[in-house]
């Protein structure tokens, strides 16, 4: 829906308000009325998860009006560091390690874990890929 701007007043009119309060008709993608000026649409921004968008300011961008738009709800997560993350990855393949020596100290004493045993070798494998691809 095409939007006008006035920058003296700092208001912003819908094509059809601003053609009711002149009293006349406007040409589609008319860039000037009367000291209105057409708002061009910008860029809105990337969101996350629990983030909306939400309309911004106007500012004068290369000689023409533009909405501006702003991101509302939860703050947008940090990017990791890849170091971090790889420590992370290696406890977690340390942690499954352990795990899996219990299950076999177990398994030895005749306790049945073997299906366990078989998922923790899955997973010790997919993070071991994770680790030499990061």
């Amino acid at each position: 829906m095409a939007a006008y701007y006035n920058p003296e007043i700092k208001e912003k009119l819908v094509r059809e308000q601003l053609m009711a309060l002149l009293n006349t008709s406007i040409p589609e993608g008319e860039e000037e009325v009367f000291g209105w000026r057409l708002v061009h649409d910008g860029v809105a921004p990337d969101i996350y998860y629990g983030q909306r968008i939400v309309p911004g300011g106007i500012e004068l961008i290369d000689g023409n009006y533009v909405q501006t738009y702003d991101v509302a709800g939860n703050p947008a997560p940090v990017p990791q560091d890849p170091a971090d993350r790889l420590t992370d990855i290696e406890d977690m393949l340390s942690s499954l390690r352990d795990t899996q020596q219990d299950l076999v100290e177990l398994n030895e004493s005749g306790t049945t874990v073997s299906a366990r045993l078989a998922e923790i070798e899955d997973a010790i494998v997919e993070l071991a890929s994770i680790i030499t691809e990061g």
